[in-house]
């Protein structure tokens, strides 16, 4: 399997901070995606969260939904350390299973009513998209949807206004340089083409968009049978 970014203790504390600077409608895709779940699910389900990260989903949606149990996963464990601690002094730990590991090679994951890839995909080496789905397929029931916010420059491909939002979110020149250079260097950004069949080849079909800023886009698939 090819590497994929691992982010150690320092990173890890410091990722969340940026992102209101770095993911145009960052703050409006967790309270949208809050809104989609809680009309899809019952009041008592288990969510599959894939680049958990930090825990910044699961603290949005946490407090929302008392009944919602988690699957916290992620390859990176300083992230999930990160995450474990601020779960924890939230009073939210006890309702959170915590795995290490990449979803294209996770093992004995239970079945979950729903799951979440936030801003994941640019990190999964495109001949690995395929396994990346089909790992997520098959840790959710027959029926349940899963939320996917995307970078799709297939849908907005205008990075100078990218970089002018970033500014006016407070990003410095460089930062925002920086930020478009990882972006063109270092993420695994699939065609549309592409992505379709990685969401057909796991069973998954594209219901519709829940949201989309700039190229940033969030996508409702729901498992096939």
């Amino acid at each position: 399997m090819s590497q994929m970014p691992r982010f150690d203790a320092s990173a890890a504390r410091t990722y969340d901070k940026g992102m209101p600077q770095r993911v145009p409608g960052y703050a409006l895709g967790l309270e949208l995606a809050a809104a989609v779940l809680a009309s899809r699910l019952p009041v008592a389900a288990h969510i599959l969260v894939v680049g958990a990260g930090t825990g910044a989903e699961i603290l949005h949606l946490a407090p929302l939904q008392p009944g919602w149990r988690f699957t916290a996963l992620d390859i990176s464990q300083a992230m999930l350390d990160v995450a474990r601690e601020r779960l924890d002094e939230a009073g939210f730990a006890d309702r959170v299973d915590f795995v290490s590991s990449a979803m294209q090679v996770a093992e004995g994951l239970p079945t979950h009513d729903a799951g979440l890839a936030q801003l994941v995909t640019q990190f999964v080496p495109h001949a690995e998209k395929p396994a990346f789905y089909a790992g997520i397929a098959k840790a959710l029931t027959e029926g349940a949807p899963l939320l996917s916010l995307d970078y799709r420059p297939d849908l907005f491909a205008d990075t100078v206004t990218l970089r002018n939002w970033a500014l006016q979110a407070g990003a410095t020149p460089d930062a925002a340089d920086v930020m478009l250079s990882r972006i063109k260097d270092s993420w695994y950004i699939p065609s549309e083409k592409d992505l379709t069949r990685a969401w057909l080849g796991a069973g998954l079909i594209a219901e519709a968009r829940y949201m989309q800023a700039l190229a940033y886009t969030g996508t409702i698939l729901r498992r096939q049978s």
